[in-house]
């Protein structure tokens, strides 16, 4: 009889701490499970990550818009002695895209009381940089290295690579602006010298070409004061359709060519 009691007070006590057990194993689970949710995150669909992106690349055109306006209404003087080109006058769009390219064409820097020849498209970028980081809200940096590294093929392997920055990402970016200016600044000065009226000297071609270059530069002004985010609004203005717009329209209309959110379609 005292063994039937005893059993049954073990079998109960068994049964008792199994359910504290299952109980505590549950609430483990659920917790884990939660934890795992909030490091997954919501699943992002492919309009999600498009909008994203598009935020990123605005903020980028936003601050190379206002490093290619400041370097193309200044007058800027590069070394004397090493650089091949010794100045580069304000207004002068195609010399500023031409030049960027170029890594012999260098400028003097004082680093802290130390000398030293810095290529102009290094200073462009670092200018790029810092209007990217000062005037992009905080939600929308947040979202770059989400998408992307931080690191180049160059540094990624690196032992002491250091944090991840936005710098290798958006020096090729710009790069590939420029690449595509310079390409549709040689198609579109062809395009002008073909024109009829310059063919019969009745317009000089060193006019039409101030002329762009003003075109150009009035352009990155008003993309970089274009809130509302309507490019075709600034593609419509004057001097500055489209390239894939009628050729013959937009010479009737003396309108040049010049893309400037090629990369970012």
């Amino acid at each position: 009889m005292n063994g039937t009691i005893i059993l049954t007070y073990v079998a109960l006590a068994l049964v008792f701490i199994l359910g504290i057990v299952a109980i505590y194993l549950k609430n483990i689970a659920t917790k884990l499970e939660a934890e795992l949710s909030k490091l997954s995150g919501q699943p992002i669909d492919q309009s999600t990550i498009s909008f994203e992106k598009n935020l990123l690349r605005g903020a980028i055109d936003h601050a190379l818009m206002r490093a290619l306006y400041y370097y193309g209404t200044i007058d800027i003087k590069f070394d004397d002695e090493k650089s091949p080109v010794k100045e580069l006058f304000k207004g002068h769009y195609r010399d500023l895209i031409t030049y960027l390219l170029r890594q012999d064409i260098v400028i003097n820097v004082d680093d802290d009381g130390e000398k030293r020849l810095v290529p102009f498209f290094n200073i462009f970028i670092n200018k790029v940089y810092l209007h990217y980081v000062a005037e992009t809200p905080e939600t929308i940096k947040r979202l770059f290295f989400k998408y992307f590294s931080g690191y180049s093929v160059d540094s990624y392997f690196e032992k002491l690579r250091g944090k991840p920055s936005e710098i290798p990402y958006l020096t090729d970016y710009v790069q590939n602006f420029l690449w595509n200016q310079f390409d549709a600044i040689e198609h579109d000065q062809k395009k002008i010298m073909e024109r009829p009226e310059v063919a019969s000297f009745k317009v000089k071609f060193e006019d039409l070409l101030s002329r762009y270059d003003y075109d150009c530069l009035r352009k990155i002004y008003l993309n970089i004061y274009n809130d509302n985010g309507d490019i075709d609004t600034i593609m419509s203005s004057p001097g500055l359709t489209k390239p894939e717009n009628n050729v013959k329209e937009k010479e009737k209309k003396n309108e040049f060519s010049v893309d400037f959110h090629e990369q970012s379609k």
